[in-house]
């Protein structure tokens, strides 16, 4: 169904109050018209464009090639689906709609609607945080105390690989107007068949190295003694003789010894 001149004008109105923020031009114009459906926050946006470019509230007929059917009850269905779930891809709402994939896309696109990939992070538990905490603290002050300190950390890490939890995340993606920064938690390391370890200092990585599945601290006090100095042969000497190594999973940074590194 496609909104009246009259409620486009409303439309445009709430919009200038708003001072371009949909989201509160929705707010005010369900405020101002109660028994009316409420439009998707991004037509705030599409009435103020198409005012602004054109002149007019009436939509331009496209000369050229013929495209697929796209009408205002169509764009509303389309965003009414990416409200409900903004994960959904431009294929399955196409589906969906009985509509192509382009049509979709370009009406995300004018809509002013981006696909933003969902980031992996750490999954941490409640004891983790007041330890990050007092490691930022740490961290703060000796790069204030010493230049180009966190140039000077080996960061380490191992990671699990399983035939398991794949999780292809080119294909993940939330469509919205703003990067909401979402973030899927990763499954720590409990049970794996290939463990691997890696480090990188002021742009250096090393690794990487393929540990037993079952690290204890006997096996990782020889790895520190026997292959760290090997992995660490290519780095300047002044670097190695000031650096510090980041323990993984150790509940804080740890000076190590290097003097026969």
């Amino acid at each position: 169904m496609d909104f009246t001149y009259q409620e486009q004008a409303d439309i445009h109105i709430m919009f200038g109050r708003a001072f371009g923020n949909c989201v509160e031009a929705r707010r005010l114009y369900h405020e101002a018209f109660p028994n009316r459906r409420v439009p998707h926050r991004t037509v705030f946006a599409r009435v103020d464009r198409n005012l602004r470019e054109t002149g007019t509230f009436q939509r331009q007929e496209v000369v050229g090639r013929p495209r697929n059917a796209r009408t205002l009850a169509l764009e509303e269905r389309v965003l009414d689906r990416i409200e409900e779930d903004p994960s959904l891809s431009t294929r399955i709402i196409a589906n969906q709609e009985g509509s192509s994939q382009s049509t979709v896309w370009r009406i995300l696109h004018d809509m002013l609607l981006y696909p933003y990939h969902i980031q992996r992070v750490q999954a941490l538990e409640e004891r983790d945080f007041l330890p990050r905490v007092h490691f930022c603290n740490w961290l703060e002050e000796n790069r204030i105390a010493f230049e180009n300190f966190e140039k000077k950390i080996l960061f380490t890490d191992e990671a699990g690989f399983t035939r398991n939890g794949i999780f292809n995340f080119h294909n993940n993606h939330l469509w919205t107007d703003e990067n909401p920064h979402a973030t899927v938690q990763k499954a720590h390391q409990q049970q794996f068949s290939l463990n691997v370890w890696a480090g990188i200092i002021d742009g250096h990585l090393k690794g990487p190295v393929f540990m037993p599945q079952r690290l204890n601290g006997q096996i990782y006090t020889i790895f520190l003694q026997n292959e760290l100095p090997q992995i660490l042969e290519n780095l300047p000497l002044q670097l190695r003789a000031q650096m510090w190594f980041m323990h993984d999973s150790a509940p804080h940074i740890l000076a190590f010894s290097l003097e026969n590194i």
